[in-house]
């Protein structure tokens, strides 16, 4: 039963593997960007970053994370 119970948790886990939200969303999602205000002197931006992608990767032996963010393009 044991074996079955870890067995569970570690397909659940890799399932939720790579996306991680910071604001709930479940599926990747570029960041956004809005425009606050703009003018001669300057402007001012909202960029909201909703998760990362994270990576696994061994170096040498070394475990690390690679951590990254969907780009956002415009069609």
């Amino acid at each position: 039963m044991k074996k079955v119970i870890v067995y569970a948790v570690i397909t659940i886990s890799s399932l939720n593997a790579g996306w991680v939200s910071f604001d709930g969303t479940p599926v990747p999602t570029p960041p956004s960007l809005e425009i606050i205000s703009g003018g001669k002197e300057g402007f001012t931006l909202k960029i909201s970053v909703h998760g990362m992608y994270v990576e696994d990767t061994i170096v040498e032996g070394v475990n690390y994370q690679i951590l990254s963010i969907l780009s956002a393009t415009k069609s």
